[in-house]
């Protein structure tokens, strides 16, 4: 395979390095950082050895770079298991935590992870853990509801 360059020049190595420094996710500031030191001509190989990648990896980023830009360099979704509530039945979820608990027969006086729970359960029959009810409440910030 034939050593590659950026050929690229939307950005400057200096605007790169701006990406890089203000980018919260590990994982794009390492791609901002790659294209960078390109950008400062080292080849995809050396990238990949001073940053601990695959030289595959460093190329393909090198490739998706030029062909797309920065936008190619963008992951297509985020990391992490997908939710097993559609986009309705959070949006229904939503809607009865608003409500109170009592309404639903629930023997609680405020919506919190382990009712979410119970209540995801009973309503969809899908079952979820009590921390991501928590950070669903916690998200929402929905007034009679407690994260905890």
């Amino acid at each position: 395979m034939r050593p590659l360059e950026i050929t690229r020049t939307d950005y400057t190595v200096d605007e790169m390095w701006t990406f890089y420094k203000k980018e919260h996710d590990g994982r794009m500031k390492e791609r901002y950082q790659a294209i960078a030191m390109m950008l400062e001509g080292k080849s995809a190989p050396e990238v990949a050895d001073a940053l601990h990648l695959s030289r595959n990896t460093t190329w393909e980023w090198e490739n998706t770079y030029n062909d797309a830009g920065i936008d190619g360099l963008k992951r297509k979704s985020p990391p992490g298991k997908q939710s097993c509530l559609s986009s309705d039945e959070k949006e229904r979820l939503k809607t009865d935590i608003l409500k109170n608990p009592h309404e639903f027969g629930y023997d609680f006086l405020v919506w919190d992870g382990k009712g979410v729970v119970h209540h995801i359960e009973k309503c969809f029959g899908k079952h979820i853990g009590v921390r991501w009810a928590q950070r669903l409440l916690k998200g929402w910030a929905l007034p009679g509801s407690v994260p905890s």
